[in-house]
């Protein structure tokens, strides 16, 4: 029972893995939206440029920062989780073989 266990905390972690990935890519999107396309606008010198970098400028998701923020606690509270499972299993497999 304690290998099965110890295999699901090896999957868990690696999901874990996955989902931290996943909001790096993510957190890319939201702390950089734009700043290409806004650093070729800058350089056009046009006399429209200034409202299309405020079109731009106003396009960004302001709710992206807010996910990222929750993603993060999640992630972080899921890794705790993990870390007390793979510790509870680990004490319970050093007491089975202590009482062995």
């Amino acid at each position: 029972m304690s290998e099965l266990l110890q295999i699901e905390i090896d999957r868990m972690r690696e999901e874990l893995s996955v989902l931290e990935n996943a909001i790096g890519i993510f957190r890319e999107y939201v702390e950089g939206a734009f700043q290409n396309e806004i650093g070729y606008v800058e350089g056009m010198r046009s006399d429209f440029t200034p409202k299309l970098k405020d079109i731009l400028e106003n396009m960004k998701d302001d709710r992206g920062g807010i996910l990222l923020e929750k993603l993060d606690t999640y992630h972080r509270a899921a890794t705790r989780i993990v870390d007390v499972l793979e510790k509870e299993t680990d004490q319970a497999m050093a007491q089975d073989m202590g009482g062995e």
